[in-house]
């Protein structure tokens, strides 16, 4: 899966319509040209003046004017300004420890700045890269280049109640930022998904999940790099908005899926993508616990689980009309080739192996469902009659719909280790003995979970292996420890 998000991401253009934060951000040892970036009317541009023994020492601050495409060029307005700084005050290395008044009025005039850009910026890829710029890069040593203006330190200088206050305005503006644009890069998103609705190849199929995945994985790791209580905020944000839109496309997929199921076409891959969705997306949200309040994430949990079981629900209800539809004909002798069940199961499936994992638990479950209805048909015929249908050996024929059924469920998921519950059916007519009847029928149970859930179907099966009422009831009271409903028993003396 790691080469699909890869490959997803090197071939498509990102929703957020920018690179991320950490692969704009210039390093400091980059050679850029700071020509073009400055304005001799700066209205930034000042001078402060202080008295020395050596005779009147001045700094001038010569920060460059923003560019008009602020977006496209901070990265590199950034490094103007870091290089402005150092060419500013390299000139006064020997009185720069005496001059802290006026490197103190240097610095405001350098938020003075700061705050200028927080005012023209707005979309959160290029706020992550300010704020990662202003906390990170200003307050540290290479800010200032040469080793001698680093020895002088003058980060000391820096106003903190005024750094304090403006990362908080930044933040407060940065998260809102992220709302908004998370909002409307997941309804893009959405709409996206609609529009592929009917689409069967690998990346439509995974897109949807691929992409929610990146985007808040994209914001986190920016927020990281300022702060990790900002990830915490970013990600509380993210998976807000994410709840929401959830809760639009759980009600769009249900009503989409209702649909489906009652078409004539079986086709399991929009079913398949429905849960791969699900299960990508709370496996996703599981792994940040740590940052997200937790009542938010078991919403979150809760609306994909319920999207899950529905979808299972759709799915066994459609292969259920199949498998009742095509057994009904088989026993009833219209339709002697069982090969044709088979074979519906197996086209309803794609060989894409993006889906194998969701297809396990699916394909379990239509094999329990076939496994069922073929019991409950097979019961509702007498053994003479069947053995007039089929051939004197109907434990032989019982056995063949066994295995070709298994092959057919192990050739769709052959790392699933699967029981075979209808070849008991054999071991049961084979039974010579009453130890050995119960014997086979524990397994039985034991084994097939809807034949558990389905006491009827029980006391049909005992009843169509030639035991009496009574015989069938001691036989299940003695596997349960209790005792079986007297009306179980004559609605299949009855039946």
């Amino acid at each position: 899966m790691k080469r699909i998000y890869s490959r997803l991401k090197e071939s498509r253009t990102p929703l957020l319509g920018h690179n991320q934060a950490e692969s704009t951000l210039p390093l400091v040892q980059d050679s850029l040209s700071c020509d073009g970036l400055q304005s001799d009317h700066d209205p930034l541009v000042q001078e402060l003046a202080t008295s020395h023994d050596d005779g009147p020492q001045t700094i001038v601050c010569t920060l460059p004017r923003p560019p008009a495409d602020l977006p496209g060029n901070l990265c590199q307005y950034l490094l103007a300004v870091q290089e402005t700084v150092r060419k500013d005050l390299g000139p006064h290395l020997k009185n720069l420890g005496s001059m802290g008044a006026q490197v103190e009025s240097y610095h405001r005039q350098i938020f003075d700045c700061f705050n200028h850009l927080l005012q023209k910026i707005n979309d959160h890829q290029s706020l992550f890269i300010l704020m990662t710029w202003v906390c990170q890069t200003y307050p540290s040593q290479e800010m200032f280049g040469p080793p001698l203006l680093q020895d002088l330190d003058v980060r000391k200088n820096v106003d903190l109640l005024l750094l304090t206050e403006w990362v908080t305005n930044a933040k407060n503006k940065l998260l809102h930022s992220v709302k908004e644009d998370f909002r409307a890069s997941v309804g893009r998103i959405l709409e996206m998904d609609r529009t592929h609705v009917d689409g069967n190849n690998e990346e439509a199929c995974i897109r949807f999940y691929v992409d929610i995945i990146q985007l808040t994985e994209g914001l986190s790791t920016s927020a990281g790099r300022i702060s990790s209580s900002l990830v915490s905020e970013v990600r509380e944000i993210c998976f807000q908005e994410l709840l929401n839109m959830l809760r639009r496309y759980k009600d769009e997929q249900m009503e989409l899926l209702e649909k489906k199921t009652k078409m004539d076409e079986r086709e399991m891959t929009y079913f398949l993508k429905t849960l791969k969705t699900c299960k990508e997306i709370k496996q996703h949200v599981r792994t940040t616990t740590a940052d997200v309040t937790r009542s938010l994430l078991q919403d979150i949990v809760a609306v994909l689980e319920h999207m899950e079981a529905f979808t299972l629900t759709c799915v066994k209800k459609m292969m259920s009309k199949v498998a009742k539809s095509l057994l009904k004909s088989y026993f009833t002798g219209k339709n002697k080739q069982y090969f044709y069940l088979s074979h519906k199961v197996k086209t309803c499936f794609p060989k894409e192996r993006w889906c194998q994992d969701v297809m396990e638990k699916v394909v379990v479950e239509i094999y329990n469902i076939i496994a069922h209805t073929y019991l409950t048909y097979l019961v509702k015929v007498r053994q003479n009659k069947l053995t007039n249908c089929w051939s004197p050996n109907i434990g032989q024929t019982v056995t063949e719909d066994a295995e070709l059924l298994h092959d057919t469920i192990s050739e769709l998921v052959p790392s699933v280790d699967l029981l075979n519950p209808i070849l008991k059916v054999t071991e049961l007519l084979e039974c010579d003995s009453h130890d050995m009847v119960l014997l086979t029928m524990g397994t039985l149970l034991q084994e097939f979970p809807l034949l558990r859930e389905d006491p009827v179907l029980q006391v049909a099966l005992l009843r169509w292996n030639r035991l009496s009422a009574w015989q069938a009831r001691e036989v299940l009271e003695a596997i349960s420890g209790q005792r079986y409903s007297t009306s179980v028993l004559w609605y299949c003396c009855l039946a």
